[in-house]
């Protein structure tokens, strides 16, 4: 069961541990801002550290255009995992290509036998050489941007201490902004950021790490 926590909820965690409870400067729209500002912070932390918590897939899948170079990204893509061209349900994995390769994979008729592709990521799109010709699938796996709170009913999940985190994020925010003391929220953070990073990878208790993927083997 998700622990979560609402935007009210955060911000009067923010200003209860903060002594902000009389504060006239620190508006609730400021301590929204810095509630996901916080958010953000925790969102990298696990990009970075464990980005298969954060994977999700297409879902729907993209589609090609024939004549047409790009794809749209999904509206909440942030860092990208992988890209599979999909075809009568086998699924390939695509590789990528940088700008300087763009010219010489174009004029490479090699390329083109069998409908293969490279990809580029650039500005909201998925840019593909050579240009399509047939309408084709292609499945993302990729990290979400991180949640936005707007009103004080949205959610957000706390799991591993990640609320507490994000609280703290937001009180170091108000101390900078105040000129008060930061240097116990910063400790703080670092202490948060060691038991969320436990807390996730020991999600997954199924399985010890040692052992073999069983279905991959053959049983005479």
């Amino acid at each position: 069961m998700a622990i979560t926590s609402s935007l009210a909820q955060l911000r009067s965690a923010v200003t209860e541990r903060g002594g902000y409870r009389r504060s006239t400067s620190l508006t609730p729209s400021i301590l929204t801002g810095f509630i996901n500002a916080g958010i953000v912070e925790v969102h990298d932390l696990l990009a970075k550290h464990n980005p298969d918590y954060l994977t999700k897939r297409t879902n729907p899948d993209l589609a090609t255009v024939i004549g047409v170079e790009t794809v749209a990204l999904p509206s909440d893509f942030y860092k990208l995992r992988r890209v599979d061209l999909v075809r009568s349900g086998d699924a390939t994995r695509l590789r990528s290509y940088q700008i300087d390769d763009e010219t010489m994979l174009a004029e490479d008729s090699l390329w083109g036998i069998g409908g293969t592709y490279r990809y580029m990521l650039q500005a909201g799109t998925l840019r593909f050489v050579p240009t399509p010709t047939a309408v084709d699938t292609v499945r993302l796996w990729y990290i979400p941007h991180a949640t936005k709170l707007v009103l004080d009913a949205d959610l957000y999940d706390g799991i591993g201490g990640a609320d507490d985190l994000v609280i703290e994020h937001a009180l170091l925010r108000a101390a900078e902004r105040d000129r008060r003391p930061a240097a116990d929220h910063a400790a703080m953070i670092q202490r948060l950021e060691k038991r969320l990073m436990f807390a996730v990878e020991a999600r997954d208790q199924s399985e010890p790490e040692y052992l073999p993927d069983l279905g991959r083997w053959e049983f005479g």
